[in-house]
């Protein structure tokens, strides 16, 4: 019975396309990102230093680069207006470096070096609306078109790494005995903003690049973080993490159109 409902729904909705001369498209797409963790929390990971305000301190932040492939595809409402999804594997993180006092008196011992690195892999599905810059009657003379899309990301956090080097080996990592899984929420919303370009290939294919921009809206450190109230030396309290993600994107697209499409 459900093959038969989805063979009549794939016919009704090739139907649809072609009888209002609209059009869908499919294809894949890869990322080159550099992603950034705003607010900083150590975790515990620099107690193992004796000065109280080491074991309170954050680390500069470092660069960071990520990337991610997936699919994309999405459905012309009207010549200008569509709407479009993507699913893809994401890798995300930040990198942390600095120099830490091991005691009070900075003028009798050296810094030490710490670094820390986060990655964090997510499978990622944003929803969005597409806006294109073409004529009222497109044409097969116009190769190259501008475009942007705006909408609600979820992410779902499917594995995570954390790694950290102090150079100094009497002195530990404590990670407090929290497992990396728990540190951060499984779960991430936020909304993405695209600016992009199109180039048509052919009447069905066409390559594009575009500049995308990501911030989370909820907290991604875990309930079990958050309990432990670990926060920097410079907060009265505990403050939320968000994740912030600027990439650069290109792919390929196949576009199924209609009769009078063009």
């Amino acid at each position: 019975m459900f093959p038969r409902l989805l063979f009549f729904a794939l016919l009704f909705f090739a139907s649809t396309v072609y009888g209002q001369k609209k059009a869908f498209h499919l294809g894949a797409i890869a990322n080159f990102s550099s992603p950034w963790i705003i607010n900083q929390n150590n975790f515990g990971t620099l107690d193992g230093f004796n000065n109280p305000f080491a074991r309170g301190s954050e680390l500069d932040y470092g660069v960071t680069l990520g990337g991610g492939f997936g699919m994309i595809g999405g459905y012309n409402i009207s010549k200008r207006h569509g709407l479009e999804f993507a699913l893809y594997y994401d890798f995300t993180g930040q990198k942390y470096k600095g120099q830490i006092y091991q005691d009070d008196n900075m003028s009798l011992n050296f810094p030490v070096d710490v670094s820390r690195r986060v990655k964090l892999n997510y499978i990622k599905l944003p929803l969005m609306y597409k806006w294109e810059l073409v004529p009222k009657r497109r044409s097969m003379s116009k190769k190259i078109n501008y475009y942007f899309s705006i909408g609600p990301q979820i992410a779902y956090l499917i594995s995570v790494y954390e790694e950290v080097d102090i150079d100094n080996p009497d002195i530990g990592n404590n990670l407090a005995g929290i497992g990396e899984s728990d540190k951060f929420r499984k779960l991430d919303i936020g909304a993405i903003l695209n600016n992009g370009i199109q180039y048509r290939i052919n009447k069905n294919v066409y390559l594009f690049t575009s500049l995308n921009l990501y911030a989370g809206l909820i907290d991604i450190n875990g309930k079990a973080i958050r309990e432990l109230d670990y926060f920097s030396n410079n907060d009265a309290k505990y403050r939320p993490s968000h994740s912030f993600n600027a990439a650069l994107s290109v792919g390929v697209q196949y576009v199924f159109v209609a009769r009078g499409y063009y």
